[in-house]
């Protein structure tokens, strides 16, 4: 429930206005079912919370990936792409003199 809250909060303003409704109702509703003794009534608003937060990160996900620079390229580049390590690095093979 935390993590949903958190990421609600932090970017309510870029997903809709109904997935974010469905999702503060799903909330709202795990939080009452956790004042209840019913394990039916418990399981069934954590299935529906789950899913309503899925939706928003499937909404937040496509918002990423649709923006300009979007996506895993957001935040550099992936590992072994693009320019090359800076630095004395140097990539060689060890054998120690001692084990031979």
């Amino acid at each position: 429930m935390y993590n949903t809250e958190k990421t609600l909060k932090e970017h309510k303003d870029k997903v809709p206005a109904e997935t974010a409704a469905k999702v503060e109702a799903a909330l709202a509703e795990a939080r009452e079912a956790l004042k209840s003794e019913d394990e039916a009534v418990l399981k069934a608003a954590a299935e529906k919370l789950i899913h309503e937060s899925h939706a928003l990160a499937e909404h937040m996900y496509k918002q990423a990936s649709s923006a300009p620079g979007g996506g895993a390229e957001a935040g550099g580049s992936a590992p072994g792409e693009g320019k090359p390590p800076e630095g004395d690095v140097v990539d060689a093979e060890y054998e120690d003199p001692a084990k031979k």
